[in-house]
């Protein structure tokens, strides 16, 4: 049996019985741009510990993580946003940090998904 880590953390089947691969294609190109930014934006809102603007951009990224079947990477987002909702500071340097991981094996993956070099 493969070790968790080796698991794959993306299940794009439902897109593609949708549309095919080119909506996969189209859904993974839009994730590989929009997850770096919006986990840029994520990690500067904590610095300044604007919470509104960390669950904003937890809460697009867990939206992104949905699209592409990312189910771990969506519930640590979620994750995310709700401790922002609720005000946690000290929580979120932690589980921010636990998203970070999980995207940069998405996006490796994703890379792969669409044949781009990692």
């Amino acid at each position: 049996m493969p070790a968790l880590d080796d698991q794959p953390s993306i299940n794009l089947d439902t897109l593609r019985s949708i549309g095919g691969g080119a909506l996969v294609s189209q859904v993974v190109k839009i994730a590989l741009d929009a997850i770096p930014k919006d986990t840029a934006q994520a990690v500067s809102a904590l610095n300044e510990k604007d919470m509104q603007s960390v669950s904003q951009a937890a809460h697009k990224m867990g939206n992104s993580a949905a699209n592409i079947g990312a189910t771990e990477l969506q519930n640590a987002w979620r994750k995310v946003e709700r401790l922002a909702d609720l005000g946690h500071i000290e929580a979120l340097a932690d589980s921010v940090a636990r998203a970070c991981t999980l995207n940069d094996k998405t996006l490796s993956e994703l890379k792969a998904a669409v044949s781009l070099p990692i």
